[in-house]
C-alpha cells in the first residue's frame, strides 16, 4: 500500500509540473505555440498516465501470481524456495513450510539456516560451500529424514537444489518433496515380499517333511494289502491285515489332514493338540507302521515299555508318531540287513502331581 501512494504522489506532482509548464508557455506564446505547449502537455500527461497505469497493472499481475502459487503450493506437499547464492537473501519461500516442518515462513524466510536443522542423528546439514559449488545451470539432489519441529514427526524429502541466472543474478532454487508415502509404501511392499518369501519357504518346508511321513504308512498300506491278498483263504490272517491297514489309514489321514491345513503350512506353525494318549497304544501302532519296512529290509524290531508305570499320558498323538516314525527312518535307513532296530520308553520318577518325564530311546 507504502509502494502505491508514493507512486500516485509521482504522479501528482508530474502532473502539476507539466500543466505549470503547459500554462506558463500559453501565457508568453500567442496562437501556434500557445497550442503546442498545451498538446505537448497533454501528451506528456497521457503517457505519464497510461505508464503509471501500466506498472499497476504489472504489480497486480504479480500479486495476482504470488497469490496463485501461494495457493497451490498450500495444496502439495513440496516446499519451494528461492534465494540469492551470494547474499543469501530469501526472495521466496512457500507458505506450506510449516505445515511439513513446523517452521513459521516468516522465520525461515528471515533465517535460511532453519532449514539445516530438524535432521536426523547421522545426518550433517548441507554447508553454503557445497552450494556454491553447484555449477550454473545445475543441480544437486540428496534424500534426507527429518524430524517435524512441532510434532516430532519422521519424514522423508526428496531435496534438490538448482543453480540458475535471473537478471544477472545467481539464483538457487530448492524444491524439497516429501516422499514419506511414497517411502512408506515402498516398505510395506517390501514387508509383503518378506512375508510372501516365507510362506513359500515354509511351505517347502513343511511338504518336504510331511512327504516323508507319508511314506511310511503308504508303505504300510501298501504291504499289508499286498499280504491280504496272499492269503485271502485266511479270513483270520486277513482280518489282522485288515486292522493294521486301518491303523496305517488313519495315521495317513491325520497327515493329509495337516497338508489340507494351508494356515498352518503358511505360518510355518505347528498346532499341538493334547489328548488322553496311552503309550502303548502309540508303541503298538508303530510296530504296525514300519513293520513292512522291516521285514522288506530284514531287520529285527524290538519294543521295551517295561519302565513305564503310567501308561496313559495327555500328549499329540500324531506328533509323538510323527517324531518315533522319523527317528525310525533314520534308523532303518542306516542299520544293515540283519541288525537291530528298537525303541525303548523309560519313565522318570513317580508322576505324584500328575507330571513325569519320559525318555524315547530309538
Amino acid at each position: 500500500m507504502g509502494t502505491k501512494r508514493q507512486q500516485g504522489s509521482a504522479l501528482l506532482i508530474s502532473c502539476i509540473i507539466v500543466a505549470a509548464v503547459a500554462l506558463v508557455g500559453c501565457f508568453y506564446f500567442q496562437n501556434v505555440l500557445a497550442d503546442i505547449f498545451l498538446l505537448t502537455g497533454a501528451a506528456v500527461l497521457w503517457i505519464l498516465f497510461f505508464r503509471q497505469q501500466k506498472k499497476g497493472e504489472n504489480v497486480r499481475e504479480l500479486l495476482y501470481r504470488e497469490l496463485m502459487f501461494d495457493a497451490l503450493s498450500n495444496n502439495v506437499d513440496d516446499i519451494f524456495v528461492m534465494l540469492d547464492s551470494e547474499t543469501w537473501q530469501v526472495d521466496y519461500i512457500s507458505p506450506n513450510v510449516e505445515r511439513l516442518l513446523g517452521f513459521p515462513q516468516a522465520d525461515v524466510k528471515a533465517n535460511i539456516c532453519l532449514l539445516g536443522e530438524g535432521t536426523t542423528d547421522g545426518q550433517t546439514p548441507v554447508t553454503r560451500e557445497e552450494l556454491a559449488a553447484i555449477p550454473t545451470h545445475s543441480c544437486r539432489r540428496w534424500y534426507r529424514e527429518r524430524l517435524h519441529n512441532h510434532t516430532g514427526e519422521h519424514r522423508w524429502y526428496r531435496e534438490t537444489v538448482y543453480r540458475e541466472e535471473l537478471q544477472g543474478r545467481s539464483k538457487l532454487v530448492i524444491v524439497m518433496s516429501d516422499r514419506t508415502q511414497e517411502r512408506k509404501m515402498n516398505q510395506n511392499l517390501q514387508d509383503a515380499l518378506e512375508a510372501a518369501k516365507s510362506a513359500n519357504e515354509a511351505k517347502s518346508h513343511f511338504l518336504a517333511n510331511m512327504s516323508h511321513d507319508i511314506r511310511t504308512p503308504m508303505n504300510a498300506i501298501i504291504g499289508f494289502t499286498s499280504l491280504a491278498a496272499a492269503h485271502i483263504d485266511n479270513t483270520e490272517q486277513v482280518q489282522d491285515y485288515l486292522a493294521k491297514i486301518t491303523t496305517s489309514s488313519n495315521h495317513l489321514l491325520s497327515l493329509i489332514n495337516d497338508v489340507l491345513d494351508m494356515s498352518r503350512i503358511e505360518s510355518g506353525k505347528v498346532k499341538i493338540e493334547e489328548k488322553e494318549t496311552s503309550l502303548p497304544e502309540v508303541m503298538h501302532d508303530l510296530k504296525t507302521i514300519v513293520q513292512s519296512d522291516i521285514a522288506s529290509k530284514q531287520l529285527e524290531f524290538y519294543i521295551d515299555t517295561a519302565d513305564v508305570v503310567n501308561e496313559n499320558v495327555l500328549c499329540d498323538k500324531l506328533r509323538l508318531n510323527q517324531v518315533l516314525l522319523n527317528l525310525l527312518s533314520n534308523a532303518m535307513k542306516f542299520t544293515m540287513p540283519g541288525g537291530i532296530v528298537s525303541v525303548r520308553v523309560i519313565q522318570k520318577g513317580a508322576a505324584s502331581e500328575g507330571r513325569a518325564s519320559y525318555d524315547f530311546q530309538v
